[in-house]
């Protein structure tokens, strides 16, 4: 009997359900981290060069561990948690005051309940 007829080759559905999961929410995350950055006054490209150097510090990673060179791996884990750590910090900063060139600042702009009590004719 081989190791496919014993089911230790099958994936499992818990992979196939995060992976999709994973797909289905890549877009919505890039979306929301664009706006974000464009909040704070920032390109959306800032996200995308952030991301690349994420996949290029994990494939390091991945390669100093196969080739057995802790210090390296441990080093570049390091500075994939420094810009992991960006990717939390970012979300909370003060957005930009006033108008920046992709629009008004959400803060700032008057509350649509407000604006309706004060057009409201008695």
């Amino acid at each position: 009997m081989n190791a496919s007829q014993d089911g230790e080759d099958a994936v499992s559905p818990i992979v196939v359900i995060y992976l999709v999961y994973t797909i289905v929410m890549i877009f919505p995350s890039l979306a929301v981290g664009v706006r974000r950055l464009h909040d704070i006054g920032k390109s959306g490209w800032y996200l995308a060069g952030a991301l690349i150097l994420s996949v290029i510090l994990a494939i390091a990673i991945g390669v100093a561990a196969a080739m057995q060179s802790n210090v390296e791996a441990i080093v570049l884990m390091i500075l994939l948690m420094i810009l992991m750590l960006a990717f939390y910090i970012v979300p909370m900063l003060k957005g930009q005051p006033g108008e920046n060139k992709w629009g008004p600042n959400p803060n700032e702009v008057n509350n649509l309940s407000e604006t309706i009590n004060e057009n409201t004719i008695e």
